[in-house]
């Protein structure tokens, strides 16, 4: 359930390591660590019972603030985007994220920003670095769907005062937290900005995507999952991908398999196991707003909830000054923002949870209770098959390297997701109707067979 922080190596200064695995994945080695180092490791862990969950975080946190069973502690809620048209074409939503932490330095509130940003090969597509200029904080635009680890930066925090800003998905957020109450002197964190997840992928999931659009695994240097094109709604992108010979290519998203996140293709496990949409112990969190009143804007818009006052003091300075646009969003709104996430997140882990709690395999203590109440048998189906999915899509891109042939990983993959497109078919029709609809299809092409033989 190794999500790939690195926080267990800070935690204990290097005692844990990470390796990476085939394919991209991390599992942490213990063999050096005694046992405090692992007692140290567990309480920061974000897949640990032994660490503070986000609700608890959050109370010491923002104890003072409303607190909504979907989006945890908040502030203020906002919609909103970047008027600066060139820097909102090259992010990946609104462009409120890149515009915040560039205000906290440029009003030197913090010294340097914490962040996963590309990487050069050999070795990650993307990793965590600091970065102490706007040029750095802008090199890290768009949406890096790869995880990333902190276990690199063990000797690079705390030791010359610096004041941080750090950057990340819930999970690590809640990490960061974890390691800095543990160790109040590892890093001095002023502010701590959340990216609404969906959930992360592997490092596998850059190289299927440029494979499938002609470069393989071995020639691809960068990739770039969210290239905005005028015209279309703003979830409908192209995927870019470069080669270590120049080589370009770039293709819609919605043509290649993987794309769609509903399938979790090249999830990690841990994953399966997070509760955390709208990361909870972050004092800012930044997401797309998946509304139809924001679909049609190919630009993008971002969902913004606030839990400090000081964040919220910068972006409404902003708004006032001319250089960001924000409009309040009622919670309601938010929470449907990410509809498709709470299904995942919530739904689909009770579902989860019940099914191993049966097996008796074990799973982390979540705040989701384990249970099928509620759920329909073709949405427990479907949040099954999702699993299957995830977990088939690792072990068939490596077949897939192996063979050196990417038609071996699509093959694998298109009968479970013809399968789990048929479920989503019924799921969002109702049994009755979907069988009348597959009736008079089979119908259909029974009576123009006849004419074919006629």
């Amino acid at each position: 359930m190794c999500i790939g922080c690195g926080v267990c190596v800070l935690a204990t200064r290097g005692s844990v390591t990470l390796a990476s695995l085939p394919g991209g994945a991390f599992l942490p080695v213990l063999d050096d660590a005694d046992d405090a180092a692992l007692e140290r490791a567990s309480r920061v862990c974000p897949f640990s019972d032994d660490s503070l969950d986000e609700s608890v975080l959050a109370e010491t946190l923002f104890g003072g603030l409303p607190e909504d069973d979907f989006v945890g502690r908040h502030l203020t809620t906002y919609a909103g985007r970047v008027r600066d048209h060139a820097s909102r074409l090259r992010s990946s939503s609104g462009g409120l994220t890149t515009w915040l932490v560039r205000e906290l330095l440029r009003e030197e509130q913090v010294d340097a920003v914490i962040h996963v940003r590309p990487a050069s090969p050999p070795g990650a597509m993307f990793e965590y670095r600091i970065s102490t200029t706007e040029m750095e904080i802008d090199s890290a635009k768009r949406s890096h769907y790869s995880a990333a680890s902190l276990r690199d930066l063990v000797n690079d925090l705390g030791a010359d005062g610096r004041r941080f800003a750090f950057i990340g998905v819930p999970c690590i957020v809640r990490a960061m937290r974890s390691v800095e109450r543990l160790e109040p002197g590892i890093a001095d964190v002023r502010f701590h900005v959340g990216l609404v997840c969906g959930h992360m992928k592997s490092p596998a999931y850059g190289l299927a995507l440029a494979w499938q659009a002609g470069i393989s695994p071995e020639k691809c240097v960068s990739v770039d999952f969210r290239v905005k094109v005028p015209g279309r709604e703003s979830s409908d992108y192209d995927f870019a991908a470069r080669g270590d010979r120049g080589t370009s290519v770039s293709v819609r998203s919605a043509d290649l398999l993987g794309t769609n996140w509903g399938h979790a293709m090249f999830q990690p496990n841990a994953c399966n196991y997070c509760d955390d949409v709208f990361a909870e112990t972050a004092d800012v969190v930044l997401g797309d707003a998946w509304l139809p009143e924001y679909r049609g804007d190919w630009m993008g818009t971002n969902v913004i909830v606030t839990r400090n006052a000081e964040i919220d003091a910068i972006l409404r300075d902003g708004r006032d000054r001319g250089e960001i646009e924000l409009e309040s969003l009622d919670l309601v709104s938010v929470r449907e923002s990410q509809a498709g996430n709470y299904r995942h997140r919530r739904t689909g882990l009770a579902v989860r949870l019940k099914d191993d709690e049966r097996a008796g395999r074990p799973a982390p203590r979540k705040r989701v209770e384990a249970s099928y109440s509620g759920v329909t048998f073709v949405r427990r189906q479907m949040v099954r098959l999702r699993r299957e999915i995830s977990e088939y899509s690792h072990v068939s891109f490596q077949r897939a390297v192996h063979a050196r042939d990417v038609a071996v990983f699509v093959s694998a993959m298109k009968p479970l997701l013809r399968r789990y497109s048929r479920l989503e078919s019924i799921d969002r029709k109702g049994i009755a109707r979907w069988l009348a609809s597959e009736l008079r299809r089979l119908a259909h092409r029974a009576v123009g067979a006849v004419h074919v033989r006629g």
